[in-house]
């Protein structure tokens, strides 16, 4: 399942519309270095960091055919798990054990 598909069916499940626009590296690198030295200044955490750059400028994939061939394990489809995952969240939203 790629990172991709993941984020698009995120933002599905919360009604949002993806928007995905191609950056080059050198970009969200420099958006990462601006972004992290004013969060030292501003003592807030920075929207775009140098791990959001590594993560974004690369291709990645989430399989679990190994898992299945020498575990024997049966994963479910993901957007199960992320039905689960919204419900448990939104049930949860006005417990004062949420760490929002």
């Amino acid at each position: 399942l790629p990172l991709k598909r993941i984020a698009q069916l995120a933002a599905r499940s919360q009604n949002l519309k993806p928007r995905f626009v191609p950056l080059p590296r050198a970009v969200t690198w420099l958006a990462a270095a601006i972004l992290e030295s004013l969060a030292l200044i501003s003592r807030r955490r920075p929207h775009v960091t140098f791990i959001t750059h590594q993560l974004a400028s690369r291709f990645q994939y989430y399989d679990s055919s190994k898992a299945r061939r020498e575990l024997n394990f049966n994963a479910r489809d993901f957007e199960t798990i992320l039905a689960e995952c919204v419900s448990f969240l939104e049930a949860r939203k006005g417990d004062k054990r949420s760490t929002n």
